[in-house]
């Protein structure tokens, strides 16, 4: 695979060269560093980087906010500014260049490795956008043109067979030749509104059916055309003598109407319909008749809400690194604090003992010196050791959200990956689960899979059981459990004793959006992400569930 290459653009010559070191031993490709905006000008001119970091003060004529104008008004390239201060108002005018990432001079290499990750995460994440909405763009263009290209074609066909009756009625002389004239129109008529996929059904000034294709047909469920003739909508397709109560265009609504509007499916709820409306008018102005077609918009919609999701995703991303680096830096503190204070005791310790030996009555907050002593060392020890656990913490998260690439495999110790990703949503299992219960054996084989993928599978296992969770004994268990050599298989078990589920819902669990929680508590994509990272592995997922007493997930995996 190619190194991304990073361009430097810094004025300090020092701070250039530890930068460059820290970029090529992250793996990165890192040209001669330049000090200057016009020179970073000129160096992307001649070569295009992959991102480049950016000092906002840099000497000369041109700083590097300036310099950044130029650069992103010609190309689409990710820039992340270094900056001394964070308060000052240079990084705020810096926000008009859309950069990528600030980082705070000194920069230490895990922040240079997170923050330059996540840029061109996002600037990758910008292209496809991007790519996906011109692709819609374009495709939606090219419907709505042949829609109107075929509307046209079936009004023109209308006209000429009104004009062939009315010739009839005047030349009697000629009925014979009329007749087969209009008998080859209609056939040429009727061939191509068959030939439209979408259902389409021409309609009188009285809003009684005249004329529907064979998808219109089919749709309906109608064993022929003369079923549907010369009736109302509501008599012809439901069998009603009224209009439909709770329709989603009222009848009375439709005379003259001109439009589109959205609709559940007439033969599918679960999917999504678009209804377009043509008018047709005669000279003066009154309707005439009106062309109804119904196109199957589900998956349409099903690319929005993917695209508004992957959005949400890479903002999530975004918003985790922040927080975590702004978690680590106070943090370090902590960390590095204590043992310098471990140090300050150590030396001052020994003159306090020195006095306790010659006033071995003394008390230290109540308590005799040794306890005190003691606890001295047990408060800067707990101290450490919380330090060190908001540090794994925040690294579970960052990795967690990082991108997974290709998805390489490797031979991974599965009890470890687990572990990993029970600690990702130990805190969310807690909030809704009394009894959290994880039986790891240990000695299990090792697997050749992909690590993040089962991971981001067990994470999604986990949070789902324990948003299923509805009772005041609630209760997730998490079992691994190694088959015998023939069948080769290691299986990760997920139970819960939540709110189960019906056959129905069993059916639809795994479908992209489907979702029984409630809004903004589920996406509708945890268990269908889980089952495609799983077949990609060439595993598998079972399901056992009874409504009221609750589900159990069985991943099976090959070793």
């Amino acid at each position: 695979m190619e190194k991304e290459t990073i361009l430097i653009v810094e004025d300090d010559a020092i701070l250039a060269i530890h930068l460059r070191n820290m970029l090529i031993g992250l793996g990165y490709s890192v040209p001669e560093p330049v000090a200057t905006g016009e020179a970073a000008i000129a160096a992307v001119a001649a070569e295009l980087p992959d991102l480049i970091l950016m000092d906002i003060q840099l000497a000369g004529v041109m700083d590097g906010i300036t310099a950044a104008g130029h650069i992103r008004s010609a190309a689409d390239v990710p820039i992340v500014f270094l900056t001394g201060y964070s308060q000052d108002p240079l990084p705020q005018r810096a926000k008009t260049t859309a950069p990528y990432g600030y980082l705070l001079k000194p920069v230490s290499q895990p922040e240079l490795a997170a923050t330059i990750e996540m840029a061109l995460y996002r600037h990758r994440i910008d292209r496809q956008l991007k790519k996906h909405k011109e692709a819609l763009e374009k495709a939606q263009d090219e419907l709505e043109w042949r829609v109107q290209e075929r509307t046209a074609d079936l009004l023109s066909a209308n006209e000429k067979l009104s004009r062939e009756i009315d010739e009839r009625r005047r030349v009697e002389a000629t009925l014979r030749e009329s007749e087969e004239r209009l008998f080859n129109s209609m056939a040429t008529l009727t061939m191509v509104i068959d030939g439209i996929s979408d259902p389409l059904i021409l309609l009188d000034a009285d809003l009684r059916v005249k004329r529907l294709n064979r998808a219109a047909k089919d749709y309906y469920g109608l064993t022929s055309y003369q079923e549907a003739a010369g009736k109302l909508c509501f008599e012809a397709f439901r069998g009603r003598s009224s209009p439909c109560e709770g329709c989603e265009h009222p009848f009375s609504d439709m005379r003259g109407y001109f439009g589109t509007y959205e609709r559940k499916g007439g033969k599918d709820p679960d999917r999504i319909e678009q209804v377009f409306v043509y008018l047709v008018k005669d000279e003066s102005g009154a309707p005439k008749a009106s062309i109804v077609r119904i196109s199957d918009i589900t998956q349409t919609r099903m690319m929005d809400r993917q695209l508004i999701q992957s959005e949400k995703l890479a903002s999530l991303g975004l918003l985790i690194s922040g927080i975590t680096h702004e978690i680590n830096n106070p943090n370090n503190f902590i960390f590095f604090n204590t043992p310098i204070l471990r140090s300050y005791l150590e030396f001052l310790l020994p003159i306090v003992d020195e006095y306790v030996s010659a006033h071995p009555e003394l008390r230290a907050f109540g308590r005799p010196y040794p306890v005190f002593r003691e606890d001295c060392f047990k408060l800067l020890d707990n101290i450490e050791h919380g330090s060190i656990r908001i540090n794994q913490i925040v690294e579970n998260h960052r990795e967690f959200v990082r991108e997974r690439g290709k998805g390489e495999r490797c031979r991974i110790d599965l009890k470890q990956v687990v572990e990993k990703g029970i600690s990702i949503c130990q805190g969310r299992i807690r909030k809704t689960v009394k009894t959290f219960e994880a039986n790891i054996p240990e000695g299990l084989p090792t697997l050749f899979t992909d690590p993040l993928a089962i991971e981001q599978v067990v994470v999604n296992l986990l949070i789902n059981a324990a948003q299923a969770a509805d009772k005041n004994d609630s209760r997730v268990t998490l079992t691994i459990t190694s088959q015998n050599e023939t069948e080769g298989e290691v299986i990760v078990e997920v139970s819960d004793n939540g709110r189960g589920m019906d056959a129905e819902t069993q059916k639809k669990i795994f479908d992209p959006f489907f979702t029984t929680k409630a809004v903004g508590v589920g996406t509708g994509l945890g268990m269908s992400i889980s089952h495609r990272l799983v077949t990609e592995l060439g595993g598998r997922i079972e399901i056992l569930s009874e409504v009221g007493k609750g589900s159990i997930f069985r991943v099976r995996l090959n070793k």
